[in-house]
């Protein structure tokens, strides 16, 4: 075997171990983040919704389906349900969410509860359009720590689901997507029994584009060349937080990443 061979195949090797986890469940070119601020790096131009000035300070609007509740361009609709139907969606000033009821941050938030919690209605979310990047924070309602299912539709008829386990409230969970074709829509779905869903600072906008980070510097000896972790930290480094891609791209990542490869430059000298 030859040493460019054996250096492939190293590369390979390792790519498929590391990318499981740098690609935040990638499917289909989606990205799932369960983290705010690795989303909000990993996307640009975003519009966040706080829902602020929407609805009263200490009172709320109903949106009974199918009446849709729209801002923004988006637009919150509800299905589903059975014969009970998906209830409404309320748009409640932040007074309630200072008290007991809901233990959450202050603020104004949207609110759905479906009847008799079936466990098949849902909460759909309408994109405008080219939007490449969502994501929420949210909570449930009781119990509060709960699974909720999340799923995204693209414009070339894709979809990806995810499924977020709430916090014990105050503290919010977050679920995010960005894709390299537009999303439609993303879906939102609560197991049976869970009384609802609360929804609070709602952002979109396009995930950033894709940066050059491929490492060009060439292995100086063998026990170098040989080390599964030199490739690894290649990989670890050009992610930051991200994916790295199997043709040397890292996939929405800091403008500075055109260093790294410099930087690994420097650590196989001191190897």
């Amino acid at each position: 075997m030859t040493f460019g061979k054996f250096l492939f195949g190293l590369v390979i090797v390792c790519f498929l171990l590391v990318t499981v986890e740098a690609t935040h469940g990638a499917q289909g070119g989606v990205l799932t983040f369960s983290d705010r601020q690795a989303f909000t790096s990993a996307a640009n131009k975003l519009t966040v919704i706080d829902f602020e000035g929407s609805a009263p300070p200490s009172g709320f609007i109903n949106y009974k389906a199918p009446n849709a509740f729209s801002i923004h361009g988006l637009q919150f609709t509800l299905g589903g349900g059975g014969k009970f139907g998906p209830g409404a969606i309320s748009l409640v000033g932040g007074w309630y969410y200072a008290g007991p009821i809901y233990e959450t941050t202050t603020g104004a938030k949207i609110t759905w509860s479906p009847p008799n919690q079936p466990g098949n209605a849902y909460l759909e979310v309408r994109l405008p359009a080219n939007v490449t990047a969502v994501g929420t924070d949210l909570w449930a309602v009781q119990p509060a720590v709960s699974s909720v299912e999340a799923s995204v539709a693209t414009t070339d008829g894709q979809t990806q689901t995810a499924n977020i386990s709430t916090s014990t409230r105050p503290a919010a969970s977050f679920i995010g997507f960005t894709s390299s074709t537009p999303i439609s829509s993303i879906r939102f779905t609560i197991p049976r029994g869970q009384t609802g869903l609360i929804l609070d600072n709602f952002t979109f906008g396009h995930r950033k584009a894709a940066i050059n980070c491929q490492h060009r510097s060439k292995p100086r000896g063998r026990r170098q060349a040989a080390s599964c972790h030199f490739i690894q930290k290649l990989i670890l480094d050009c992610k930051h937080g991200t994916t790295f891609a199997a043709n040397g791209y890292c996939i929405n990542t800091r403008r500075n990443d055109r260093l790294h490869s410099q930087r690994n430059r420097d650590s196989t000298d001191r190897t």
